[in-house]
């Protein structure tokens, strides 16, 4: 009986074929990859309907899936492809230069959403996990954008007028006098909520039913190596109704910090709860990093778990748009290079240039290897793995997230 409900199983995954299409913009194509019924030896028809769509039909199944844009569809042309093996077809299709264009053009940036503009009209902040209410209703009255990370120390590169910098006659420090020395203190005040990519920081007093855990120091949910001190001697902050972790206490400004990614927001009565799964908030913080570091590998660790075999991820492709079976809209990506590193690997990749150092939580760990390890397999056979790495996609917020 087991092998039999095994079997079944088995069918029912192979009922429709496997599609992958990929937008690859530098060279203005959208590949095409088919894995058919590994038992079917019936041909599949493929068909592009309206430039839109992508039809296949095998053994009387169909599929229908949206392109990731819209291609040239010209009847007179036969639609080719490709026998790579028995299991696999490929094929290339030409993108509309006009709407390729338009989609590259509202995806110029790294948006991320919750922005202080947008949450001028929040009504409600949830712990994502219990629906509880951690930020009533019209407790915050003022959204402030915070700068990116090193923002201070850059002005001393980057600024040809700076603020008037007060005389020291006794030639002391005066950095806390510029306006906008990294000594500076921010000052979080209730009624005022600041936003930066992965969380926001509010007054205490701005926020209900979090309780704080004076017992253990907090593990941050990203952590670099300029911040690991401020971070171990944190706290963690959680849900008071079902004891998710919510953030922690940040000491520079005295302020709790909630992370976006436990969180859901109402932006109205009438509208459901927003929230994003929170492959989008790592990939935001990726792309952060790789923009104001201009870095594009990785080293990531296990805060809880040091000794834990580290990762090395490897931002290959920074920007990408793919349909595949299993998804109703074509998602916007990066691609990831991946592979495990051993501690004597870790030590000189510490010394290498355009590395970059991140701690994650024991959670947020956890769904980073989940996340690469179930997108990997939206990818075809032959393309999941090269050289010693693996490769696979996590997500990324598109403009109409």
């Amino acid at each position: 009986m087991p092998h039999a409900e095994a079997d079944a199983e088995q069918a029912s995954q192979l009922v429709l074929p496997h599609i992958y299409l990929e937008l690859l913009p530098n060279i203005r194509t959208v590949s095409l990859a088919i894995q058919p019924k590994v038992s079917s030896q019936q041909k599949v028809e493929v068909k592009v309907i309206d430039g839109n769509f992508i039809f296949v039909e095998q053994e009387g199944s169909t599929t229908l899936l949206p392109l990731p844009v819209k291609v040239i569809n010209d009847p007179l042309s036969p639609f080719r492809m490709t026998n790579l093996s028995a299991k696999d077809l490929t094929s290339r299709l030409q993108p509309d230069l006009i709407a390729l264009q338009a989609l590259l053009d509202s995806c110029d940036e790294n948006r991320v959403p919750w922005s202080a503009l947008e949450l001028e009209h929040c009504v409600k902040i949830r712990c994502a996990s219990c629906a509880n209410v951690v930020v009533k209703e019209g407790v915050i009255r003022t959204w402030q954008d915070l700068p990116s990370a090193n923002w201070a120390e850059m002005m001393d590169f980057w600024h040809c007028h700076k603020p008037h910098e007060a005389e020291n006659q006794n030639n002391v420090d005066n950095d806390t006098t510029k306006g906008y020395s990294a000594n500076n203190r921010l000052t979080v005040r209730q009624g005022v909520g600041f936003v930066d990519t992965l969380s926001f920081l509010f007054s205490p007093g701005d926020c209900s039913s979090v309780k704080m855990n004076l017992a253990f120091p907090v593990p941050s949910v990203f952590a670099s190596s300029t911040v690991i001190e401020q971070v171990d001697q944190s706290h963690t902050l959680y849900c008071a109704n079902c004891s998710f972790p919510l953030g922690l206490v940040d000491n520079s400004t005295s302020a709790w910090k909630l992370y976006k990614w436990p969180l859901s927001l109402r932006f109205d009565n009438e509208s459901p709860c927003k929230q994003y799964a929170t492959e989008y908030w790592i990939t935001a913080e990726l792309l952060s990093i790789t923009e104001s570091h201009a870095a594009r590998k990785f080293i990531v660790r296990e805060l809880e778990r040091p000794e834990k075999e580290s990762v090395l991820l490897w931002l290959f492709t920074p920007d990408l748009w793919f349909s595949a079976s299993g998804f109703p809209a074509p998602q916007r990506a990066v691609k990831i290079m991946w592979k495990s590193i051993s501690e004597e690997d870790e030590v000189i990749l510490r010394r290498a240039p355009g590395h970059e150092e991140l701690e994650l939580s024991q959670g947020l760990h956890r769904q980073l290897r989940g996340a690469l390890t179930t997108n990997q397999q939206l990818l075809p056979p032959q393309s999941q793995r090269f050289q010693d790495w693996q490769v696979s996609l996590l997500r990324r917020f598109a403009p109409a997230s």
